[in-house]
């Protein structure tokens, strides 16, 4: 990212980097949101939902908050390759006239284990990041997917009153989320009885070369973004990720000597250290992020219209 973009990243009153600025939802930029009417400058938006771990707690000083960094993967395996978790990490609408510019992605997966703290038997989960680029269980994976979709700022809303927070029913949204197709019943609420929208297939056409890729080519710690990725409006961009949950239970265990430990990556040393039948190990949080220039004076007319460079040529 060169110095010119950095000094229109959006700063918040505080003078603090703000993804929100004060203006909207730090997982999705939607077409009528007022920065579109400023001149260009760079917001990154990030995936955050609803996170049971900070019930009775709070996740901010906000009352009610239990929102936090990432989207929960459901513990309950993936029964086939159609039934897919599959998650709406982050999403942009771009009105017409306007046009963005990706500088950077960033991704995240993590395993979890409930963890058991003796003497007294209590569940402490614990959680690792995944590193290692090209790492999966044998039986377990992620997906990454930037798709857009063309002349489409809205689709026709689903609703469930049966919906759980950190979920939707709806391809509409932009927030993120696990989707799902209704209806999702408590206590069964995963595994055999989930139904992706779509047989899991992400909607949209692929942006560029990221429509699919499967491994973390763009860490979570990742800041050199040198990326450009010019995307014209009207549409939608949203980033997804497809899961298949591990099954623990049916899963080869990590045979390996203890003089043998050492040598494997960090993630199968996690999965040798921890997992038993009573803490099993599994895909525990994906989340995502995209880096975007946005451009809403091209194509504007007024008197804001002030860009450098004419990139709609």
């Amino acid at each position: 990212m060169d110095a010119s973009s950095t000094n229109r990243v959006q700063v918040a009153s505080d003078g603090q980097v703000s993804a929100l600025g004060g203006h909207g939802h730090a997982s999705y930029l939607t077409q009528h949101d007022e920065r579109w009417n400023d001149c260009p400058y760079v917001v990154e938006l990030v995936s955050a939902a609803w996170d049971p771990d900070f019930l009775g707690i709070g996740s901010s000083p906000y009352e009610g908050d239990v929102g936090y960094t990432g989207i929960r993967v459901p513990a309950q395996p993936t029964v086939d390759q159609a039934h897919r978790y599959l998650y709406r990490l982050v999403g942009i609408e771009i009105p017409g006239g306007r046009m963005i510019v990706v500088r950077g992605v960033r991704q995240y997966v993590s395993l979890r284990t409930p963890g058991i703290a003796p003497p007294a038997g209590v569940q402490v989960p614990l959680e690792f990041d995944v590193e290692s680029p090209f790492w999966h269980f044998i039986d377990g994976n992620v997906s990454w997917h930037l798709r857009w979709e063309a002349n489409l700022q809205t689709r026709l809303n689903v609703f469930d009153r049966n919906q759980l927070p950190g979920t939707s029913p709806s391809l509409a949204g932009l927030d993120s989320a696990l989707l799902y197709v209704p209806p999702l019943f408590p206590p069964v609420h995963f595994g055999p009885d989930y139904v992706p929208p779509g047989a899991g297939i992400p909607p949209g056409k692929n942006v560029f070369q990221l429509g699919t890729w499967h491994d973390l080519r763009y860490p979570w710690t990742n800041t050199d973004w040198d990326m450009s990725l010019p995307i014209h409006g009207p549409g939608r961009l949203v980033f997804y990720a497809s899961v298949h949950q591990t099954n623990s239970a049916t899963r080869p265990a990590i045979a390996v000597p203890p003089a043998g430990i050492g040598v494997l990556r960090p993630e199968d040393q996690f999965v040798s250290a921890f997992e038993s039948a009573e803490t099993p190990v599994f895909y525990g949080r994906v989340a995502g992020a995209l880096s975007v220039e946005l451009f809403p004076c091209c194509g504007y007319a007024g008197p804001r219209a002030r860009c450098d460079v004419d990139l709609m040529k």
